[in-house]
């Protein structure tokens, strides 16, 4: 174990106000394999419940459809795929992903647990499975789909408990001489570089660097021919994707050479990186505690897991900050766990009743400003989670 943060909460466990107090608290802690170098937690939060009432969206942000966009046109193009394509998406959300192959003429399929997404992903005419993607998932798709072109998780591989059975299952069914598995995580060199803490989740079973997650890849017979092939200022802020081929197919030859590990697979290269996460929790309770002290209201902005971590780490309280603003209605009502502040809209911060406001997912920081100009026109400040963290 290199990492312990104390009594965290699960990221989508929103409370209602007569259930403050009633939320999972318990501590995360980070150990890193010594014979894989997988970083990873070791006791499992079981999902199967948890994920069918599962609301995150993202659908709403400007930037991230011009990324998703932008990523289905990369691989539709760099791979020379065509119409009629089969492309399945595992833990595929409210559909807005494949939606952008839908215009390129290829078939489609997610799957995702999520009841309340999948009924999204419907209004976009994308065929879900509602379900957990398991190994007898397989044999509830579509035949055109044993033998698929692209394989597609976002944000989702890192969720999976069991990856290399997962990996067995998708190499089963991918096309051997043409197919494609992308997956997109948090990178846990960007994690520990930039104090990231709040992307340590009860939710995700494991951490990977770009080192770590090619070898792994390629224990399963899958090299990796790209490695972050979009520009930095067009991905989301902590992301590390990767795009891979089986061993016999036609683009297996430009498979790029294995990467160093560079201290990120071994526990005293990993203790050094991950010792001043604590300095920096440190230092945010510090901050909010003296904002407090000197009259300044503050608020936060955005109820995802980064937020949710953050407020509990930092041991915000309804003394400290007024409330978090989230543009998904869907949780406007609910309290964040552990911290037990009130979520609600945005335009809430046009009423002027916050000084200054810390933004959590600091990737859409130019849109939250562009959309909250009233905010700003009033003397309001957005802060940057990422400024504080450094």
């Amino acid at each position: 174990m290199y990492l312990r943060l104390e009594r965290m909460p699960l990221t989508d466990n929103l409370l209602k106000k007569d259930q403050l107090g009633s939320e999972f608290l318990h501590d995360i802690s980070i150990f890193v394999c010594s014979k894989c170098g997988i970083s990873q937690t070791q006791h499992d939060v079981c999902g199967n419940d948890y994920y069918l009432d599962y609301q995150y969206s993202l659908s709403s942000s400007a930037f991230t459809k011009t990324f998703m966009h932008t990523f289905a046109s990369y691989l539709w193009r760099t791979f020379g795929m065509s119409k009629g394509d089969t492309i399945l998406e595992v833990g595929s959300g409210d559909g807005l992903q494949l939606s952008f192959f839908q215009p390129l003429g290829a078939r489609l399929l997610g799957v995702e647990p999520s009841q309340a997404l999948a009924k999204l992903a419907a209004q976009r005419n994308v065929p879900t499975l509602v379900q957990l993607f398991e190994r007898s998932s397989i044999n509830s798709m579509p035949p055109e789909f044993h033998r698929a072109k692209l394989i597609l998780l976002s944000y989702t591989f890192d969720h999976l408990p069991d990856p290399r059975g997962f990996l067995e299952d998708a190499v089963s069914i991918l096309d051997s001489s043409s197919g494609l598995l992308a997956i997109e995580v948090h990178d846990l060199e960007k994690i520990l570089a930039r104090r990231e803490f709040c992307l340590f989740e009860h939710e995700h079973a494991t951490y990977y660097s770009a080192a770590t997650l090619q070898r792994l890849l390629r224990q399963h017979g899958l090299e990796v021919l790209a490695i972050n092939p979009l520009p930095e200022v067009a991905t989301r802020g902590n992301s590390l994707i990767l795009v891979a081929t089986p061993r016999s197919s036609k683009y297996a030859a430009k498979a790029l050479p294995e990467l160093p590990l560079n201290g990120l697979a071994d526990y005293a290269g990993l203790s050094e990186r991950a010792a001043p996460i604590h300095t920096s929790i440190q230092g945010l309770r510090a901050y909010i505690e003296g904002c407090s002290r000197d009259g300044r209201r503050v608020a936060g902005y955005g109820a995802a897991g980064r937020g949710i971590l953050t407020l509990a780490a930092m041991q915000a309280s309804p003394k400290t900050m007024k409330y978090v603003c989230d543009l998904n209605t869907a949780l406007h009502g609910y309290y964040t766990p552990a911290s037990h502040l009130p979520i609600v809209a945005p335009e809430r911060l046009a009423q002027g009743d916050i000084d200054e406001t810390l933004v959590f997912s600091y990737g859409y920081l130019d849109e939250i400003c562009q959309a909250n100009k009233a905010y700003l026109d009033r003397g309001g400040k957005f802060t940057s989670l990422l400024t504080l963290l450094s």
